[in-house]
């Protein structure tokens, strides 16, 4: 069964921040992190 799923604006920054970490860890880090939100709707 497909949902949708609305990101709140508060949720979108979150998670753009933890991009943000991520990648200043560790180049492309960032992505896996975005990656592994979306495949765990």
């Amino acid at each position: 069964m497909k949902r949708n799923v609305v990101v709140l604006a508060e949720a979108a920054n979150d998670i753009e921040r933890g991009i943000d970490f991520y990648n200043a860890i560790e180049d492309g880090v960032g992505r896996y992190f975005r990656d592994s939100i979306i495949a765990e709707r």
